[in-house]
This record gives structure tokens, sequence and C-alpha cells, in this order.
């Protein structure tokens, strides 16, 4: 999976990943971290899930490719789910994905 969205500072696309996700009835259980250049994004609720980002900024906006994803096992009836929220919080953030 690769994204891109039209905001230029990872940090902050980071802090409106973890905002919007949250409302999604994932309070307390999602939190997305940035540190040179990498985005992880993980679900920690009976087991532990993540997905890794590599972010690069260019002109005004992020892109982020899928580096590494790890589905705990409870978590795999529901992952499908969470990316379709995934998906929509994307594109609520004015962002493009594109499958690769």
């Amino acid at each position: 999976m690769r994204f891109s969205v039209p905001v230029k500072d990872t940090r902050t696309v980071c802090e409106l990943l973890a905002k919007m996700l949250r409302g999604h009835e994932l309070d307390g259980k999602v939190s997305v971290n940035a540190r040179n250049g990498i985005v992880a994004v993980e679900i920690r609720h009976m087991g532990t899930s993540s997905l890794v980002f590599e972010a690069r900024s260019a002109g005004g906006s992020t892109a982020f490719r899928l580096k590494e994803k790890k589905i705990a096992y409870l978590h795999r009836p529901f992952m499908e789910i969470f990316e379709g929220r995934f998906r929509r919080v994307i594109r609520d953030l004015g962002g493009e994905i594109r499958e690769a």
C-alpha cells in the first residue's frame, strides 16, 4: 500500500491519523509514531498488530510506502475492517491511496 497526503510535516500527519483513528472506536488501542522517516501504526488490544511505513516529504505533501505488516492472530478477522477505516481516514485527510 502506498498513500500520500497534502501535509508536508510527517509528525503532523501522525497526529492527524492518530486523532482520526481514535475516533473510530479505537481510543486507547491505536498509536501512531514517527521516527527517522518511519511511521508505525500499532493496534494494541488482545495482541499487537503493526503497519510500518516509510515516509518522504516532497513539495507540499508526504508520501508513504508500506514497509512491514504484522498482524496479531486475534486481529486477523478484523483487519479488513481496520484497513477500510484506515483508508477512509486517509481520504478524509485529502489523501490518495495506491495499492502496490
